[in-house]
C-alpha cells in the first residue's frame, strides 16, 4: 500500500512497535445531520465542541448535535475562541461570532455590516485567530482585524499569489508564492529575514515552540525551524512519509508531540526529537488516487 511504500524497513519496524492502541469513534454525517466535510474545530470553555462544516457550525455537547447556520447558509471554514470564551467564525463572504441565547443554544451573528462595502465579497475566511484582545480573519483579498468596535484591513501584496498567514511572536506572517515568507511591519507586508527560502515551498502549518522558534510544515519538503532570522531543517523519521503524503494540518501536544494530518495517508505523530510515536489512520486502506479538495489549509 501507499503508506508501506513511504518507509524504509527500519522506519516501518519503529512504527509497528510503537503504534499502540488509540480509542476513536466515527460520527457519520447522518448522525450529526450536516455535510460530510468538516474544516476544523475547537472546544468551548463549557466543554461543548464546535466544528466548522460546509453547512454551518456544528455544536456537540456529548449527547446532541446542533447546526448553527449563517444568514446565507454558507460554508464555515474556520473558528477561533478569545480569552473570554467568545467564539468567532469565518465563512464564505461572511464573518462573525456565536451568541448564546437564554435557552442555552447558539446563533450566528454576522459582522458583515461593520465592514466597508468594498470589502464585501471577500471570499472564504480560511483562518481565524484570536490574539491580544483582537480577532484576525484571513480572507481571499486580505487580512481583517476586529477590535470589538471596528475593523482594520490589510490587503495582500498579490492576492493571486498569497497562500497562508500565521501569527507568531506577536507578528503576522504571510507566505506568498514566488516571494517567500513576509512579515507585517508598519502596516505593510515585507520580506522577512531569510524569507526567500520559502519562495518555492508551500507552508501549510505553523506551530510555535517554547524556545522562541516556530515549526513550519511544508507540503512536499518536510519540517523547518525558523527563529525570525534563520531557517534550519527539522529532520524526522517520518520525512519520507510526509513528503509522499503531503502535510495538510497540524497541532502540538505540550510542546513534546506534534501531530500532522496529511492529504493522502492519515496523521503521523512525532516527538520533539523527530522520532515516530504512532500513526492515526487506517493503514490497510490505500490512499485515494485523487484526494477531495479541501482548500489551501486547515487548523
Amino acid at each position: 500500500h501507499g503508506l508501506a511504500q513511504s518507509y524504509t524497513a527500519s522506519q516501518q519496524k519503529i512504527l509497528d512497535g510503537e503504534i499502540g492502541s488509540l480509542y476513536s469513534k466515527y460520527y457519520p454525517p447522518k448522525v450529526y445531520g450536516a455535510a460530510f466535510q468538516n474544516w476544523g474545530g475547537l472546544q468551548g470553555k463549557e466543554g461543548i465542541m464546535f466544528f466548522c462544516n460546509t453547512d454551518g457550525v456544528l455544536s456537540y455537547d456529548g449527547k446532541t448535535w446542533l447546526l448553527i447556520q449563517t444568514p446565507m447558509q454558507s460554508v464555515v471554514r474556520s473558528l477561533a475562541m478569545d480569552d473570554d470564551g467568545e467564539i468567532f467564525a469565518g465563512a464564505l463572504d461572511d464573518l462573525g461570532y456565536l451568541q448564546k441565547g437564554n435557552n442555552g443554544g447558539y446563533s450566528y451573528v454576522s459582522l458583515l455590516d461593520k465592514l466597508n462595502p468594498e470589502h464585501h465579497g471577500m471570499g472564504n475566511i480560511w483562518q481565524t485567530y484570536a490574539f491580544d484582545d483582537k480577532i484576525y480573519f484571513e480572507s481571499e483579498i486580505g487580512l481583517f482585524c476586529w477590535d470589538g468596535e471596528r475593523f482594520k484591513f490589510w490587503s495582500w501584496p498579490n492576492p493571486k499569489a498569497y497562500h497562508v498567514t500565521f501569527l507568531w511572536n506577536g507578528k503576522i506572517y504571510l507566505q506568498e508564492d514566488g516571494i517567500g515568507l513576509m512579515v507585517l511591519r508598519d502596516d505593510r507586508f515585507e520580506l522577512a529575514p531569510e524569507g526567500s527560502f520559502f519562495k518555492s515551498m508551500r507552508i501549510y502549518n505553523a506551530l510555535p515552540l517554547k524556545n522562541k522558534v516556530v515549526q513550519l510544515a511544508t507540503q512536499y519538503n518536510g519540517l523547518f525551524h525558523y527563529d525570525g532570522k534563520n531557517v534550519s531543517r527539522f529532520s524526522t523519521q517520518a520525512d519520507k512519509f510526509f513528503n509522499a503524503n503531503q502535510i495538510y494540518c497540524g497541532i502540538s501536544l505540550n510542546d513534546s508531540l506534534y501531530i500532522y494530518g496529511t492529504r493522502l495517508g492519515g496523521a503521523m505523530v512525532v516527538d520533539r526529537n523527530g522520532r515516530i510515536s504512532y500513526m492515526i489512520g487506517n493503514r490497510e486502506r490505500p490512499p485515494p488516487k485523487k484526494p477531495p479538495w479541501r482548500g489551501p489549509r486547515c487548523r
